[in-house]
């Protein structure tokens, strides 16, 4: 592995230009769900779209092409304010003010201060008044905080139980896509889970389940597996390519992604993205 390069250039890459790069990344972007990886771009591309090699071969990563093509899609020009039918009347003076004028304005300064003075003492007496239901509030909102963490503490142990359950259906093999199409109506929907985990990966390592007997092997195993794939094609297998490349007594793909939760998190761990 000591000579290993991510990505070999790709001698096709330089038939398409920047525009049909752009325009496969973002059509694709918006048919998924989920993280866009790459995984999920070679999987929805069409044949005459640039593959996932051609993408990075023209960005320095895959992170990287993304943030550059969506990022540059979304832009919205800010409205500009037109100005020019403001009008300014520079002839307009103010009226002089008359002696009678002046004295109205100090007894009426005098009312609105008295009035003041009186809404003042006022707000005060009110203010000591309100100090014990300040208290009971407080504490009522203590209560309430404390309610609101049990339920998400409950949620969040209904979304592993239910996870679980659907995985010993499937053998112990559980993936988001496979969880989604598997459960039913009483289970944690997909939406509940991503507010209690940030990664599928992070819930895989917090659910007990029953695996295969006869496929069993370590993580390091899997990572040597799917380097010495790579090592042989010449680039980041997708789960399809390492199946079809693998040894026999490798572990297969559907192993894998069982382990990981997503194939992308087994070429991670491989350090080949």
């Amino acid at each position: 592995m000591g000579n290993w390069k991510k990505h070999t250039p790709n001698t096709r890459s330089n038939s398409y230009t920047r525009e049909d790069i752009e325009k496969a990344v973002i059509r694709v972007y918006g048919e998924i769900y989920g993280k866009y990886t790459t995984i999920k771009y070679s999987e929805n591309k069409k044949e005459d779209e640039p593959s996932i090699s051609t993408v990075i071969n023209r960005f320095d990563s895959w992170d990287d092409a993304k943030n550059s093509i969506i990022h540059t899609d979304d832009s919205v020009e800010e409205p500009t304010v037109d100005k020019s039918d403001e009008t300014v009347d520079t002839d307009s003076k103010p009226e002089e003010e008359t002696e009678d004028d002046e004295t109205e304005q100090v007894e009426e300064e005098k009312e609105d201060k008295d009035t003041t003075d009186d809404i003042d003492n006022s707000s005060e007496q009110e203010d000591e008044e309100d100090e014990p239901e300040s208290t009971i509030d407080d504490e009522e909102e203590d209560k309430e905080d404390v309610e609101d963490e049990i339920d998400y503490n409950l949620s969040r142990q209904k979304c592993i139980r239910d996870v679980e359950e659907v995985a010993q259906k499937l053998n112990g093999k559980i993936t988001a896509k496979d969880y989604v199409i598997n459960r039913q109506s009483q289970h944690a929907k997909i939406t509940d889970i991503k507010q209690h985990f940030d990664h599928w990966s992070n819930l895989r390592q917090e659910i007990t389940i029953d695996k295969d007997p006869t496929e069993d092997y370590t993580r390091h195993e899997c990572v040597e597996a799917i380097q010495k794939v790579a090592s042989r094609v010449a680039y980041s297998p997708t789960a399809k390519d390492y199946d079809s490349e693998r040894a026999e007594n490798d572990p297969s793909a559907d192993f894998i992604i069982a382990e990981y939760g997503e194939w992308e998190e087994a070429l991670r761990d491989s350090e080949l993205i």
